[in-house]
């Protein structure tokens, strides 16, 4: 019967930094946490700068520092995909500001939002002023200040990825905008009957987007204005 030997606990701990350069391991010093903790190994600088390595968990690793955060020079893949906060919400960041919160409680998500209220919620400080674009059949539309407005942004390869492309949500102050910014329709419908504004013709319509035997009404529309009402049985 072969007898297994271990390795070391220096030598352990040389393997698990065996990818730094060798400058870098050279100006270290080398020691346990506390002796009566085997499990953890603590790489430290001469300023005591230092690197905790914590084995001992039977569900997972650990590694901590005693510096204000960790630097990654690269950027960060996960083979299963998963990122998750082990306690608490889980929150991201751009350098010291927070942008996006996860709820931990109830999966509310806040964008700018630290404590977020419904399952999306976007909150802006910011001031948007939307820019001039030309009008459908000539002109030009000046920009305008809308205020501080929060905004979601619907955009395609036809549309463009500009401010004023694509469809636009948006809550102005006290004022709610559902807008249209190309130059096609914009239909609000239900159950088969809509609410449609024309963008090419300049016109509202409002009755089945496309069944013209039910019952429309047509508003601004150059020849096209007018009340169309259809009945059909013994109370017509």
């Amino acid at each position: 019967m072969k007898t297994v030997q271990f390795l070391p606990k220096s030598i352990i701990l040389m393997l698990l930094v065996a990818v730094s350069p060798i400058q870098f391991i050279l100006g270290q010093t080398v020691g346990w946490m506390t002796p009566s903790l085997p499990h953890r190994y603590r790489m430290a600088s001469q300023l005591n700068h230092d690197i905790i390595f914590d084995l001992g968990n039977t569900n997972f690793a650990g590694i901590n520092t005693n510096r204000s955060y960790f630097l990654m020079q690269k950027e960060l893949r996960l083979s299963n995909g998963l990122l998750s906060s082990n306690s608490g919400n889980l929150r991201l960041r751009t350098g010291t500001n927070e942008r996006m919160r996860i709820m931990s409680n109830n999966g509310f998500v806040g964008l700018n939002a630290t404590n977020p209220v419904h399952n999306l919620q976007i909150h802006s400080t910011n001031i948007y002023e939307a820019p001039g674009q030309g009008i459908v059949g000539g002109g030009w539309m000046p920009g305008i200040n809308y205020g501080v407005a929060s905004r979601i942004s619907l955009t395609n390869t036809l549309t463009g990825q500009a401010a004023n492309n694509g469809g636009l949500i948006m809550q102005a102050e006290n004022d709610m905008h559902i807008m249209n910014q190309a130059s096609g329709n914009l239909t609000i419908s239900a159950s088969g009957t809509a609410i449609r504004l024309q963008g090419g013709n300049t016109y509202f319509s409002e009755g089945h987007p496309t069944q013209s035997s039910i019952a429309k009404v047509n508003i601004l529309g150059q020849q096209k204005n007018g009340l169309r009402v259809r009945v059909s049985g013994s109370d017509k």
